[in-house]
């Protein structure tokens, strides 16, 4: 089932005008029957418009009150709606819509004077401009065969066309864009010429028959779609480029940052270890062993602590405890005198500023450190020369020895 839009014929007779000079009058505006169309590839179609629902009431409601309008208006539908009504709308049809044979009548008025003028002058035709369902279903109907079947007509518009003066009733398939007589229901009638529909192409208006309309319509939305598809892949593969990038610069940032790695260990590692051998210097010796097991901030803290006793440390920045922690240090005569210790060893050569005894061992005391080192410089004189001219030093027994011999 397909849902096509419809045009059909008649004609207007028996007009008079009211007294403020508007048209009026009661039209056959269309019919039952079989209608005959020809396909856009050159084969014939037969619809049959059923009387069930030709006047079934719903369909028959949507015809009253509807816009009439001077020629159907030359969009993709035909169509009228709210964006177009008032440009083409001439007058409406009437409330009294009822069958009359295999006829429908309704009463239509035309209210604007151009329109009047062209009724007047021989301007006759009525077309109904509706949508409806097409089944496929094939049959026959006092003897005619049928193609599909029209159903659940609605009505849009009623619109003033040319009509040849033989009369009769014409049929025009908009879906189609082919205008076609019903020459089985209507064999007097006389095809008519085309009514040519404009096109706007590049911002130029051009006429054209409604078949070319058609297609060039089908092609616009195609063609559109395909610019939508090419958009759309085109953004999909930006994102990807862009995440591709986005990934690249964050391996180039690791990579770099893998670098850098063994030498941020090692300044970390050393900056542990002289902050450990500060606070094994400061602190007291009962603290030692649970030095290791601090946070370095923590350390720090004590440090500062120990040195001023009645810091204030809580919620602190890095920054201030840093140079609270160098204050320390610098005010700190444990450090001070080892650093001095340092001093002296490094200039006389016992070692290179550690603390490690004569059997390598280290000891945490500095102050056992400083004993040594001090018991050191004291015993210096009792070396092998006699510090004058530097012969041997005899041993005081042996030296009695040789004098008594």
């Amino acid at each position: 089932m397909a849902k096509v839009i419809r045009f059909d014929l008649s004609s207007v007779k028996n007009t008079y005008k009211t007294k403020e000079g508007f048209l009026r009058t009661d039209a056959i505006v269309t019919r039952t029957g079989i209608f005959t169309y020809h396909n856009e590839d050159g084969s014939v179609r037969r619809e049959l418009r059923d009387h069930r629902e030709v006047f079934n009431a719903d369909s028959l409601a949507s015809m009253k009150m509807i816009p009439l309008a001077n020629n159907h208006p030359p969009t993709t539908t035909g169509l009228l709606d709210p964006s177009n009504a008032k440009q083409y709308q001439v007058g409406f049809t009437g409330e009294n819509v009822h069958p009359d044979g295999e006829n429908v009548k309704v009463p239509i008025t035309v209210i604007d004077g151009e329109a009047i003028k062209e009724v007047e002058n021989g301007k006759r035709g009525l077309s109904l401009g509706y949508e409806c369902d097409m089944v496929d279903e094939a049959g026959e109907v006092d003897g005619m065969r049928f193609d599909c079947k029209q159903t659940n007509i609605r009505y849009n518009h009623l619109a003033i066309v040319d009509f040849a003066r033989a009369g009769g009733n014409a049929r025009i398939n908009l879906d189609s864009a082919d205008i076609d007589l019903d020459i089985h229901s209507f064999p007097n009638h006389k095809p008519k010429e085309r009514l040519m529909a404009k096109v706007r192409i590049d911002g130029i208006e051009y006429e054209a028959a409604p078949e070319v309309i058609n297609f060039l319509t089908k092609e616009t939305a195609r063609a559109d779609s395909t610019d939508n598809t090419i958009r759309t892949e085109k953004a999909a593969h930006d994102v990807t480029k862009a995440d591709r990038d986005s990934l690249k610069s964050r391996v180039d940032a690791l990579e770099a940052e893998k670098k850098t790695i063994p030498t941020l260990v090692a300044g970390a590692v050393k900056s542990r270890i002289d902050l450990e051998r500060k606070a094994t210097i400061v602190l007291d010796e009962k603290d030692h062993p649970t030095i290791a097991t601090l946070s370095d901030e923590d350390i720090k803290k004590k440090i500062v602590l120990t040195v001023f006793p009645d810091a204030k440390l809580d919620g602190v920045s890095t920054d201030y405890l840093n140079a609270r922690v160098d204050s320390a240090l610098e005010s700190s005569d444990k450090i001070k005198r080892d650093a001095a210790m340092a001093d002296q060893r490094n200039k006389s050569g016992l070692d290179n500023g550690g603390h490690a005894d004569g059997a390598g061992t280290n000891e945490p005391g500095v102050e056992a450190a400083e004993k040594r080192y001090q018991s050191g410089v004291k015993e210096a004189w009792k070396s092998k020369t006699d510090g004058c001219n530097g012969s041997k030093s005899m041993p005081e027994k042996e030296v009695g020895s040789k004098s008594r011999k």
